[in-house]
């Protein structure tokens, strides 16, 4: 056993929250046709059946843009079933041959006129990058009481389990966000996020800045930034065996599909 899997199974082994969560369910780089086609899936429950921000995609149910071409993607399932229950990615600031990318983030700020008040231009577009498209079901969302859209497969996995693991993948996706940062070198990390959400992250010591005025984007939002590298010192120790168990699978995760070389290998 590899020194990153050893610290892995040492949490996963011992008698805590934390550990009961990384029993339960297992997060997965998404780096080949098959995991990716199930984040764009799980995203098009999310983004355009519940919630309505995008179009229905009524011939394939995937929601894709142009963004993720150029983005490492992370799929948390339940270890027992294969159900995915959340999902994200990470834009990087650059693509596989070097050459600038716009995020996501400076196009939203560019097209509602409003500014970034940071000075990206300071900043290498290879150690860029944006946290996006997080989702999770609104059944897990809601800790099961929404169940208008619940597949009986998740309501028998819900069943399972302690409700506190399901409001814990929302913080875990984040943590997740902040080791694939890391581990792609990527130490400067934007995000157009609700307020209020970022008050929810600041409590496990992700302490976002705010970087624009709040605009009217699908609910409220600011652009905030964070470094990747102040977050893994301030991170709170409730969930620091959880964030150094996950950033240690992601990383041999990473290493062996390439990582290493550069992000074109994954496609």
């Amino acid at each position: 056993m590899d020194e990153s899997s050893a610290a892995y199974e040492r949490c996963r082994n011992s008698e805590t929250p934390n550990a009961e969560f990384l029993r339960n369910f297992k997060f997965l780089l998404a780096t080949n046709d098959h995991d990716r086609a199930r984040v764009f899936t799980l995203r098009h429950r999310v983004f355009c059946e519940e919630l309505g921000f995008f179009s229905l995609d009524l011939t394939d149910r995937l929601e894709q843009d142009a963004f993720d071409a150029n983005s490492l993607h992370c799929l948390v399932e339940h270890r027992n079933t294969g159900l995915a229950i959340g999902c994200l990615r990470v834009v990087m600031g650059n693509d596989f041959t070097g050459r600038i990318s716009t995020l996501p983030v400076e196009k939203h700020c560019r097209d509602l006129g409003v500014a970034i008040n940071l000075d990206l231009n300071e900043i290498n577009r290879e150690s860029l990058c944006e946290i996006s498209r997080v989702a999770i079901p609104r059944f897990f969302r809601s800790g099961g009481k929404d169940e208008s859209l619940a597949t009986e497969l998740e309501r028998w996995v819900f069943g399972q389990h302690d409700r506190q693991d399901f409001f814990m993948t929302g913080v875990a996706l984040n943590l997740c966000a902040t080791a694939l940062s890391g581990i792609s070198e990527r130490y400067h990390v934007l995000a157009m996020i609700e307020p209020r959400f970022q008050r929810l992250l600041a409590r496990v010591g992700l302490r976002f800045e705010q970087v624009s005025p709040t605009v009217e984007l699908l609910g409220l939002r600011a652009a905030f930034y964070i470094n990747q590298q102040r977050a893994e010192v301030e991170l709170s120790n409730t969930v620091r065996p959880l964030y150094e168990a996950l950033r240690d699978d992601l990383k041999a995760q990473y290493a062996r599909e390439g990582g290493n070389t550069q992000l074109g290998d994954f496609r």
